[in-house]
């Protein structure tokens, strides 16, 4: 992405609450009063920051707009030291956001900052969230106090504010950058050394009539869709970052550090962020930006995950960057050089396995002539690794390995490959001659070309019974009557909906190598097994609720979704007869999920869909993995509807795998996903029998037992639950519905 134009203007909005004024006002209930501690870094955090924007951006004064709030030298004055006209209240932040919507223009770009506290706490938004509803919100400087007369009581600023203040930016093509170097929600971490945590760790749930906010602010802030695909989670009351980048200190129910960095308390956060972008790492994407600075966070604070949401590829803050598509590689958590031992931040939830070799490279885009160093993976874990570096002890390639490198896959484990075999047509008819020597020479090409080193299959010897018994048989090629090739198997079973790649067309053999390498990886995906040393235990509930009754959607135009927020107490589902129900195109069905443990878990949801393809549906844009806190649910309106190339026949079924997959901590699982593969099968009658050709290569992939109570297996430190909707079109009779654990 080129940077900002010429016209464009550069904006700042940098908050940091130091200082907060201690009071009783937000008293609940029961009688507890919420009180936050000062804070000795989000000052300097603001200082940091203006500094760089200043001297390398070159950002105008009257472009930025400062709240802070800095502890007085006599304690007894009780007040920040800055005017009150620049105290972080909420009316000041309120009044900036505003300033910001009215004064710039379209290209502008819009960076905002906010250091200090956050909070978990009772929502004001009932009529979205639900009575025992959350907001997490952000902290002003005289929260705990009665402000004056025109303001009232201090208030929050919540998610779903801060939400609509960024869509009315957003809206008027402003380019929007978010940091939040606070906590999102209290939770468990304890003060660490030195360090001081940025939040309470408990819920505020006390409600002041300054805290009632009337009427939902509307649809701003909710994931909307570019148009009805099949497949997609349609529009929820789940805030998400839409249209603008966020950047955020750490998960839900962690908390986010500061700490003495170059002899200044900083928050750990801001000070890598600026630290990362002065060593000229600013070209980066966002997404490839917080791997660098993830990396370093928790080198000092392994409990606390930066994590990003909304637009991953842009560049940040408008810094141009070089336009690669980014490349979702392992990195390199921490680095041993005594020992020679590197921290993945992979493991088998990943694909990651015992002897895989990886090259280390600076940046996901860089060549393979670029490494450097090479790793041995000595020890996957269910969500880490840990790997031997390479070659000679204390050697240059060692002591080149940072923290926030990545990592791209060599060679793959022994006996890890898919083993495929080419098999030639042995009847006598006309035509077949041909097949086998086309058959022949796909062998030929496939080995004199020079292999991608990190191909997930091998060729096995001609079907002599003999094979390479080290590697088992996965798939098989032939070629069919009408000069097509057909990919087989283990069974011998044609797979369904792959593309029709004609034997005797010049580009066959690359076409059918491609499609081959995306299958193989869709099965390693789809045959994800169990970790015989689980630990996590947490109960958790994934099931389909139903279709809805009247789906509160409506397209406009084909481009966008318009329509009524969702919330779980707004949903109409149609009623289940036992087990069975009907599922037609383009209808509407809801899942929920349910953690009904004690701790939170991470949330990630997957379509494995009929095309061969594998998309992240929840949560949306750039978030890796969603948060649930105990007890919390989150209901996902998704609507099914078939391929465009799969609607030759009319009575057309296909198959969509929802799994959900549960994580102790923020994962991203976007290396597994896939594009579809969008072909159509060679004869009509392969639409019927999608379904049935679907389960029988997932009975021969993964044998584990099914049925149609809803449970997940526990595999170490995650876990994964699957149902399959099948969809159709016309009239269809009724489809069991089920989850299976994987």
């Amino acid at each position: 992405m080129a940077g900002p134009s010429a016209c464009a203007q550069r904006w700042a909005l940098l908050i940091g609450v130091g200082y907060y004024i201690t009071g009783d006002a937000r008293r609940e209930s029961s009688g507890r009063i919420a009180h936050y501690n000062s804070l000795g870094g989000c000052v300097n955090d603001v200082a940091l920051v203006e500094c760089f924007l200043k001297t390398e951006l070159r950002l105008l004064d009257e472009h930025m707009i400062k709240l802070t709030s800095t502890a007085p030298e006599d304690a007894s004055h009780c007040r920040p030291t800055e005017d009150p006209s620049v105290w972080p209240t909420y009316h000041n932040i309120s009044r900036a956001f505003a300033r910001l919507s009215s004064e710039t223009r379209s290209g502008d770009l819009v960076y905002i900052h906010y250091s200090g506290h956050g909070a978990r706490v009772r929502t004001a938004y009932e009529s979205i969230k639900g009575p025992q509803g959350i907001d997490e919100a952000l902290v002003p400087v005289d929260i705990e106090v009665v402000a004056d007369a025109d303001t009232g009581q201090a208030k929050y600023v919540r998610d779903v504010e801060i939400a609509r203040w960024l869509q009315d930016l957003v809206a008027k093509g402003v380019g929007v950058t978010v940091v939040l170097d606070s906590c999102y929600a209290g939770g468990s971490a304890r003060q660490k050394g030195s360090a001081t945590p940025r939040g309470t760790g408990i819920v505020d749930r006390s409600l002041l009539r300054s805290d009632v906010c009337g009427d939902p602010p509307g649809p701003h802030g909710l994931a909307q869709p570019a148009s009805l695909r099949r497949g997609r989670v349609c529009k929820s009351w789940l805030l998400e970052a839409s249209g603008y980048t966020l950047l955020a200190a750490c998960t839900a129910f962690q908390k986010a550090y500061e700490h003495t960095f170059a002899e200044r308390q900083h928050g750990a956060l801001t000070y890598h962020l600026i630290d990362t972008l002065r060593c000229g790492q600013g070209s980066l994407s966002a997404e490839a930006l917080l791997g660098r600075i993830a990396a370093k966070v928790q080198s000092y604070f392994s409990e606390q995950t930066p994590v990003l949401d909304g637009e991953a590829t842009m560049a940040f803050f408008g810094i141009s960057s070089s336009g690669a598509s980014p490349v979702h590689r392992p990195l390199v958590l921490a680095v041993d050089l005594a020992s020679g031992v590197v921290e993945l931040d992979q493991g088998d939830l990943h694909g990651v396995h015992v002897g895989a070799e990886y090259g280390v490279y600076r940046d996901s885009t860089a060549s393979y002539s670029d490494r450097v160093a090479r790793v041995r993976v000595t020890k996957p874990q269910g969500l880490k690794s840990t790997a031997a570096l390479l070659g000679p002890g204390g050697s240059a390639e060692w002591r080149a390995v940072q923290p926030g490198f990545h990592l791209s896959l060599l060679k793959p484990a022994p006996a890890k490959q898919a083993g495929v075999r080419l098999v030639a047509p042995s009847q006598t008819k006309p035509g077949v001659e041909d097949a086998r020597v086309r058959i022949h020479g796909l062998r030929r090409y496939i080995e004199e070309q020079e292999r991608p080193p990190d191909s997930l299959w091998c060729l096995l010897p001609d079907e002599d019974g003999g094979g390479n018994q080290s590697v088992p048989l996965a798939f098989s090629v032939t070629i069919d009557a009408g000069g097509f090739y057909v990919l087989l198997d283990a069974s011998q079973a044609a797979l369904p909906n792959l593309p029709r790649i004609l034997a005797a067309n010049s580009t066959s053999s690359t076409n059918l190598v491609a499609c081959l390498s995306h299958v193989v990886r869709f099965r390693l995906v789809q045959r994800l097994g169990a970790d015989p040393v689980s630990t996590l235990r947490t109960p958790c509930q994934f099931e389909l609720l139903g279709k809805l009754s009247s789906p509160p959607l409506e397209t406009s135009g084909g481009n966008g979704i318009s329509g009524e927020l969702i919330s779980p107490a707004s949903l109409e589902l149609a009623p289940l007869e036992g087990p069975t129900y009907t599922v037609s195109n383009g209808e509407v069905v809801s899942v929920v999920f349910e953690n009904r443990g004690q701790t939170p878990v991470h949330l990630t949801v997957l379509d494995l869909k009929p095309l061969w393809g594998i998309e992240k549906l929840y949560p949306a844009g750039a978030g890796a993995s969603e948060c649930v806190g105990p007890g919390e649910q989150r209901v996902l309106p998704i609507q099914m509807e078939i391929p465009e190339c799969l609607m030759r026949n009319s009575h057309a079924e296909i198959t969509d795998t929802l799994r959900a997959v549960v994580t102790v901590r923020h994962t991203s699982l976007q290396a597994l996903e896939l594009p579809d593969l969008d072909g159509y099968p060679t004869r009509d009658t392969a639409l019927v029998d999608f379904a049935s050709a679907l389960d029988q290569l997932l009975e021969d992939l993964s044998p584990a037992s099914r049925d149609a109570k809803l449970k997940g297996r526990s595999v170490g430190s995650w876990q994964m639950y699957d149902i399959d909707v099948r969809t159709a079109s016309g009239t269809a009779e009724s489809t069991t519905v089920g989850s299976k654990p994987q």
